[in-house]
């Protein structure tokens, strides 16, 4: 125990160095700036299936591209593929198997009243039946 009346004043004053933080900081901000990747916005990217124009084509094709319609037809949302009007997924497989050139692609064209899953499953079965550029566009 201490008897004598000599107190040590506490007058020293803690100071923060900033620098190093600084140097973490920046270290940090450069590893991002390094490590990201820029991607192009995704409406200047160029589509699989181009639209050639009649008046440029040198040769005429009698083959025409596979149009899967998801519409709605007295008030049940249906595929139409050509004359073929249905909603079973296994009529719509057998009608894209027998398209035979599979290189144009298919385009799949969704009404506004239609759910999204069955488009999804257009798409799905034009994948499966050989289609590599399959595409979603809006039905008009």
């Amino acid at each position: 125990m201490r008897l004598s009346k000599y107190r040590p004043t506490r007058d020293i004053q803690l100071e923060l160095s900033t620098t190093s933080m600084i140097d973490v900081v920046f270290l940090l901000l450069i590893f991002f700036i390094v490590t990201t990747t820029f991607l192009t916005p995704e409406r200047q990217l160029k589509p699989n299936i181009r639209v050639q124009d009649d008046a440029t084509s040198s040769v005429t094709e009698d083959i025409e591209p596979a149009f899967v319609d998801v519409i709605r037809q007295n008030g049940v949302a249906v595929y139409r593929l050509g004359t073929t009007v249905t909603s079973n997924l296994e009529i719509v497989s057998e009608v894209l198997e027998k398209y035979p050139d599979k290189t144009q692609g298919a385009f799949v064209r969704l009404s506004d009243d239609c759910p999204f899953g069955m488009a999804a499953a257009a798409i799905s079965r034009c994948r499966r039946a050989g289609f590599n550029n399959v595409s979603l566009v809006p039905y008009q």
